[in-house]
């Protein structure tokens, strides 16, 4: 299906109707956001739409029994031919004009010019209207799934979920789920769904007879990819605290050997050995480690995320321990300068990805306060490796010259190569 549709599509499913006070702004948001990563529409018709949704949200609620009025004599003649041409647009291989047609079904009109509840257009024609939608989100989906796009998956799961076709949902849950990201998408297209099905009853409408069963189907869903997403973050927790604490790997080893040998071979060839003393082979491994780390949390915070606010905590936790451990390193004033402010520097970065907002701000100004005394043995290291250098300039100047022949001890040398060809007989 191209981008128009899936905006129609998520357009028409997202549809929020006024007297939804359970509708927030940040369900608002997301809708937009999902819009945009759908279609890749980023124009002023999806601004206006964003505006609208936030309008809604406080326009006053409309009684339930009044949610039908005014429907228009026509409307339900109108929707069977919407129908049937859903259903010959899908026969012909045409998703997207099906996928219209099944949307503009799906509200049916007034005598005035707004649209009503899809459950107005009453039994017989709810129950065809949710078997259409059926059969067209069951091709749209499969068409996503096969259309090799990045967001092939997320849209896939977007369409079966919409159109209630729980087989596809259970498949592509349990078979194709491949990240964090796919989690989120689906998980919140599960709750949305739920909130649509909550709707339809809180309005004061029955369910479709074979949706009856759905809000317990989504629900056990939804729990199912919760636990998922909390084991796959213990998980990536167990991997990191392996990262962190586990024994010196071989690569490890490896990297921080050559970097001492490179500081030897310097300090030998400038004749200081204060200058070959440069290396704090446990500050490169944990510095590594660090790198790696937070590379793993975040994953891990990705995979919880979507659940709620509170999901992640155990991330952040973990994520400012390792700042703390960091930052008794960066105090320790027995530890080179050079390492301390990597130290610092690692310690600060856990804290932000913990939202450790007072722990990061004390990091920063002790390390601030260390950066005169720093800087000072930087420069002095430097002027050290400047001086020793032009010791060693000079001295090679020196040997040069001293290997360089003299005119007379040229002409000489020449003399006495000419007199023993001679005597050789060249």
């Amino acid at each position: 299906m191209s981008s128009v549709a899936g905006e129609r599509a998520f357009l028409s499913e997202h549809r929020l109707e006024p007297g939804e006070t359970r509708v927030k702004l940040t369900s608002c948001m997301l809708a937009w956001q999902e819009i945009q990563e759908l279609s890749g529409m980023h124009t002023l018709r999806c601004n206006v739409f964003f505006i609208s949704l936030l309008l809604i949200t406080i326009l006053p609620p409309v009684a339930a029994a009044e949610r039908c009025d005014g429907l228009a004599p026509d409307a339900k003649d109108r929707i069977a031919a919407q129908l049937n041409e859903a259903e010959m647009a899908l026969e012909l291989g045409d998703l997207e004009l099906a996928y219209q047609r099944v949307s503009d079904a799906g509200r049916p009109s007034a005598v005035v010019d707004i649209s009503l509840d899809t459950e107005c257009m009453g039994p017989a024609l709810r129950e065809r209207h949710y078997r259409v939608r059926k059969k067209v989100t069951l091709a749209a989906g499969r068409e996503a799934e096969n259309s090799g796009e990045k967001q092939a998956l997320q849209n896939a799961v977007g369409f079966y979920i919409a159109g209630d076709n729980r087989k596809e949902t259970t498949r592509l849950l349990n078979e194709r789920l491949a990240d964090a990201r796919d989690a989120s998408i689906a998980g919140n297209r599960l709750r949305w769904k739920l909130d649509m099905l909550q709707r339809t009853v809180d309005n004061g409408h029955e369910l479709v007879a074979e949706q009856r069963a759905a809000p317990a189907f989504y629900q056990a869903r939804l729990q199912e990819l919760i636990e998922r997403s909390e084991s796959e973050a213990n998980g990536l927790l167990s991997r990191e605290n392996n990262i962190v604490n586990g024994p010196i790997t071989d690569r490890e080893e490896q990297i921080s050997s050559l970097q001492q040998n490179a500081q030897l071979l310097q300090g030998s060839l400038v004749n200081d050995e204060d200058l070959s003393n440069d290396v704090d082979k446990e500050m490169l491994i944990a510095s590594s480690r660090a790198s790696a780390s937070y590379g793993v949390l975040g994953d891990a915070r990705q995979w919880l995320a979507w659940i709620e606010a509170d999901a992640v905590r155990p991330v952040h936790a973990r994520a400012e321990m390792r700042g703390d451990a960091l930052l008794k390193r960066a105090d320790d004033s027995d530890i080179r300068l050079e390492s301390r402010d990597r130290y610092y520097d690692d310690a600060i970065s856990y804290y932000k990805f913990a939202g450790a907002k007072q722990k990061m701000s004390a990091a920063e100004k002790s390390r601030e306060a260390m950066q005169p005394a720093l800087l000072a043995a930087r420069q002095d290291r430097e002027q050290r490796m400047e001086s020793k250098l032009g010791e060693l300039r000079e001295a090679a100047e020196d040997f040069k010259r001293s290997t360089e022949m003299s005119a007379e001890d040229k002409t000489r040398f020449k003399s006495e190569a000419d007199a023993l060809e001679a005597e050789l007989g060249f």
